[in-house]
């Protein structure tokens, strides 16, 4: 009886202890006495506030709190309360990444409270380990974003929508009045409106009906929406565009550096409609060559706080899926008014260099001007003249070829990564669907780490304890191993060592070009950065003074998250067109390579088509499978069978989801 007796208050105390925590986290600034506490959670028993005392004196025990004179109290300093952004994993935990923790902080799923992915929060650490530490919400400062895109789930008073992202977090409840027309498996762009604080899900409505799950318009929409890229534009943006009209001002040809008589070409992929530069070629009277390096001058036309500004920084870049291109312009700017091209007079910003044929720089100058494209080249064109085909404006181009081999040698000499990336492009037909598979920083010591323990799969390692010479041994690698099966592979992975790009105001140069002082201004068609450096460069050209201060460190925090959210876009995108092109061969064999492996089971690269597909690990026969984490490889618990990347493997589709944007395999012996 005694112990039940005791057991009632020690409830109460920690249910007390709970709350008052709730208070300091909610009011993580405030300093409060045992009074004001009982005062906020309406304690007036004095059996209760005594108990409350001994709560505050327990947690200021346990380091929760910080006791001051006086007998008030405050949130510890030493409590481990940090900012930061919350990613969700699909397993329903979450990691965030703050400017304050070494290492990511673990979030379980029962203290996520009512973040969703991407949300921008305040955590408290309440442990801390050797390997990472864990904490809980505490509250959401800011939303990523309110707009979400899946398929609606009808019921007879009410709906949900299942998120296409399985990071997303949570369904959300729709009442029946809140569908605006949607109906049950309809895809659907639902907007947040209100998460109750007694509800597990947040509430929403319908903003618009996408259509039927499946077709390649309503797959790519869906695509965007869920990473926060618009497909549309606001009228005003679009009404402000339909005014730059084609002519150009004969004042404004007046104050600029007047080039349209010289050889002008511009060279892009076949499919391109976006010219941002362009290069001009004149010889010179004591041999050397003029170059001219010409780039779409389209700060003239978009100008700092208009409406096509606003909406240029809010996308930040042009998004290249499958099958589409979403610019950061409307297309009356980025496929015509700014586009350079062929037989069309443009405004431009130009470098222009005085260049001998061994590559040695001898006069540079840059400015504004205005040019005539005189031939537009696809790639393709361009590789056969180098390869000996007879075409136009030959001369110059084998020339341009042999001084940028000339300057790529040297940069390869100083240290520059020698890495040619690896793209998958799908063929498609008159119905959009996939007939065919076509195929920066200082590295971060940890990826290249895991990328020597990937390589000494194949028998390979990298010496990686001179910083300065990892790019040169990689070179050596790379080229060593150029003509073997697995040199694919292991170039990806020496991408997937480099660390992430990103822009910055201070300058630390480009690790994998060697070079120590480096930006870019070659795209301002589709890269919002580039047209920030034209303003900046004009600036410095011209009245010294600038327009971009403090905030300029907000614009390239902005433009590097919408750069990373166009690259996971255009990865999902990726994903799905190969999903697509596999589902009509769901139990055909093939073999691959081993591409990764996770703990939750290994993906293997499908020889062939090129996709990429996972076989769980639940599901590898012949034994009960493991991940080991320090070796980096898959070992059966009782046979010891290995699966190392690189391992050439047998397996079948099993299945194909185009939704989750996942092909399962299963392994064969």
């Amino acid at each position: 009886m005694s112990k039940k007796k005791g057991s009632k208050p020690t409830k109460m105390k920690n249910s007390l202890l709970h709350i008052v925590r709730k208070v300091f986290d909610k009011n993580p600034d405030s300093v409060l006495s045992h009074k004001q506490v009982c005062v906020l959670i309406d304690i007036r028993e004095n059996a209760l506030r005594k108990l409350v005392f001994d709560v505050l004196q327990d947690l200021a025990h346990d380091g929760f709190l910080q006791s001051h004179a006086h007998g008030v109290y405050s949130l510890s300093v030493k409590n481990g309360l940090v900012e930061g952004t919350i990613e969700l994993t699909a397993r329903g935990a979450g990691f965030v990444v703050t400017d304050d923790e070494e290492s990511d902080v673990f979030i379980a799923p029962q203290n996520l409270g009512q973040a969703l992915n991407g949300d921008r929060v305040r955590v408290r650490i309440f442990k801390r380990g050797k390997t990472r530490n864990e904490g809980e919400v505490i509250s959401v400062l800011e939303r990523e974003k309110s707009q979400y895109v899946g398929t609606i789930e009808l019921h007879d008073k009410f709906a949900f929508l299942v998120p296409d992202n399985l990071k997303a977090g949570t369904d959300i409840y729709i009442s029946k009045e809140k569908l605006n027309g949607a109906k049950n498996g309809d895809k659907a762009l639902v907007k947040i409106t209100v998460w109750p604080k007694t509800s597990d899900n947040p509430y929403g409505e319908v903003v618009e009906v996408l259509g039927k799950p499946g077709s390649n318009d309503t797959e790519m929409i869906s695509i965007l929406c869920n990473h926060g890229i618009d497909y549309k534009f606001p009228q005003g943006v679009l009404a402000e565009a339909e005014g730059v009209g084609m002519d150009l001002d004969e004042k404004e040809i007046a104050t600029r550096r007047d080039m349209r008589d010289l050889t002008t070409f511009t060279i892009d992929p076949v499919d391109a409609k976006d010219f941002d530069d362009a290069l001009s070629f004149r010889r010179m009277e004591n041999g050397h060559i003029e170059l001219g390096v010409h780039i779409a001058d389209v700060s003239h036309y978009v100008r700092p706080g208009s409406a096509m500004d606003t909406e240029a920084l809010k996308r930040s870049n042009s998004v290249y899926l499958v099958d589409r291109v979403v610019p950061m312009l409307p297309e009356q700017l980025s496929n015509m008014a700014c586009s350079l091209r062929p037989n069309e007079d443009k405004y431009s910003f130009s470098v222009v260099f005085e260049i001998d044929e061994a590559g040695m720089v001898h006069n540079q100058w840059f400015g504004k001007t205005v040019i005539h494209s005189d031939r537009r080249f696809s790639y393709e064109q361009a590789q056969e003249i180098i390869e000996g085909k007879d075409g136009d404006f030959k001369e110059e181009i084998l020339i341009l070829d042999k001084i940028a081999k000339i300057l790529r040698k040297s940069r390869l000499k100083h240290g520059a990564l020698s890495i040619e990336s690896e793209e998958m492009r799908f063929r498609l037909n008159d119905d959009g669907h996939p007939v065919e598979v076509m195929i920066h920083d200082r590295p971060d010591a940890a990826k290249i780490a895991l990328f020597n323990v990937f390589i000494e799969k194949f028998g390979y390692k990298v010496d990686a304890r001179q910083p300065d010479k990892i790019a040169h041994n990689m070179n050596t690698l790379l080229d060593e191993i150029r003509h073997t099966p697995e040199y694919s592979l292991i170039q990806t992975m020496a991408i997937r060592s480099m660390a992430k790009a990103t822009y910055e105001t201070d300058n630390i140069g480009h690790y994998g070009l060697a070079f120590d002082f480096y930006t870019h201004f070659t795209s301002p068609i589709r890269r919002y950065a580039d047209l920030v450096v034209h303003r900046i460069l004009q600036e410095e050209l011209t009245t010294k003074k600038h327009r971009y201060g403090k905030e300029l460190a907000d614009v390239c925090k902005r433009i590097s998250r919408m750069e990373r959210k166009a690259v996971e876009a255009e990865r999902e995108s990726t994903k799905y067109f190969q999903t697509v092109f596999v589902k009509d061969h769901v139990g055909e064999v093939f073999t691959g390579i081993v591409s990764g492996i996770a703990e939750f089971g290994l993906f293997v690269r499908m020889d062939g088509n090129q996709c990429e597909g996972m076989v769980p690990m639940v599901e590898i026969p012949g034994d009960r499978y493991f991940f080991d984490a320090d070796k980096y490889r898959i070992v059966g618990s009782r046979f010891k069978k290995e699966y190392n990347f690189g391992d050439k493997v047998t397996v079948r589709i099993s299945e194909v989801h185009t939704r989750k944007r996942q092909i399962d395999l299963e392994l064969l012996p």
